[in-house]
């Protein structure tokens, strides 16, 4: 544990005693010709994640190769996160939380190799296979391109947070440097990592899945009693830092930024519609309305949505008319994708 490793994977949990094992080992099962250290980080879970991750520590063959963190007091997920990274001490720093695994025991030789072709890149990621709880489906995520290639800042801007899968995701170290100073206060932190990690010299995607994006598990965004509430907090405050960040870069790529906050206010809004929530769609508009009310889709969505108290009829006109001009096109590249994934399926299987 003492000499710096090539490659450092940052990996939180809290709550994930039903995952974490399968997450682990999927770390120390990697096949590489060099070195890596899995750095752990528990926010004070109250279930049996400390005692799973003990065990493995002092049972698995690569045991040492764990640096594990408990924190006695829960500092919530972002600080967990930061506090993570900032732990790390390779060269390079991959991304694997406690309820995702990687399925693929080259991923990590293969990535760094593909990176080192791409040395200006500073960092990279693939697509995902979905898995439902423990059950693998046929589904794809974040399959981007049929090849390796470059993505833009702007692309990766607008392609927002879900763009690259968390632990698809490996950046050189140095990006921690260029992170903004107040990016402990940000709700998230991935996006921002991928978004500043692709400052330099784009987002280089490599066409190979080599992880899993689980959803439905106990403690994922959709669980919970105050959904709506978490949704509006969040818009708030995601909405304030992509703010600080257009700042942070000048103006450079405000029509990006300001392309996402939109995305993320219509999504709101028609999560209010559709619950009949009206004061509350009325105030989201209202709060919002110096930013966006220049903009003439929103205002019309919002007296549409005013008028018709429909989130189906809302959410229709947008996509028929102002979702995207090039709609057919991104149609057809969905129904290209699905066509590709069927034919090449053993390419995906994963484990």
């Amino acid at each position: 544990m003492n000499a710096v490793p090539v490659v450092s994977v940052s990996m939180i949990t809290y709550n994930h005693e039903s995952h974490i094992e399968e997450a682990i080992n999927s770390v120390l099962m990697q096949e590489t010709s060099f070195s890596f250290e899995l750095v752990i980080s528990n926010d004070n879970s109250p279930d049996k994640t400390d005692e799973i991750v003990k065990r493995i520590i002092s049972q698995h063959p690569h045991g040492s190769k764990i640096n594990y963190i408990f924190h006695e007091k829960n500092r919530g997920m972002m600080a967990n996160s930061m506090d993570n990274l900032r732990r790390c001490r390779g060269e390079y720093i991959a991304l694997c939380e406690g309820d995702d695994a990687w399925i693929d025991p080259g991923k990590l030789e293969f990535q760094i190799r593909e990176m080192k072709k791409h040395p200006s890149c500073e960092i990279s990621f693939h697509p995902s296979r979905f898995y439902s709880g423990f059950n693998k489906t046929n589904s794809i995520y974040a399959l981007e391109s049929f090849e390796t290639k470059i993505f833009t800042p702007s692309e990766i801007i607008t392609g927002g947070g879900e763009f690259c899968p968390t632990a698809s995701l490996i950046l050189k170290r140095d990006v921690l440097k260029k992170l903004p100073e107040w990016i402990d206060e940000a709700p998230v932190g991935d996006y921002f990592l991928q978004i500043t990690g692709s400052l330099a010299a784009g987002a280089l995607y490599i066409n190979r899945v080599m992880s899993l994006y689980r959803i439905d598990t106990d403690f994922s965004w959709n669980a919970g009693l105050n959904v709506l509430k978490k949704k509006a907090g969040f818009f708030k405050m995601y909405s304030n830092s992509l703010r600080r960040l257009n700042e942070t870069l000048g103006g450079n790529y405000k029509k990006e930024l300001h392309y996402e906050i939109k995305k993320h206010y219509k999504n709101l809004s028609l999560i209010y519609l559709k619950n009949g929530m009206q004061l509350e769609y009325k105030q989201l508009y209202q709060e919002n309305r110096s930013e966006l009310y220049q903009n003439k889709s929103i205002k019309f969505l919002y007296y549409l949505g005013l008028l018709t108290k429909s989130a189906f009829i809302t959410n229709l006109v947008d996509r028929l008319f102002f979702v995207h001009p090039n709609a057919l096109r991104r149609g057809l590249k969905k129904l290209f994708k699905s066509i590709y994934i069927r034919k090449n399926m053993p390419a995906f299987s994963g484990n």
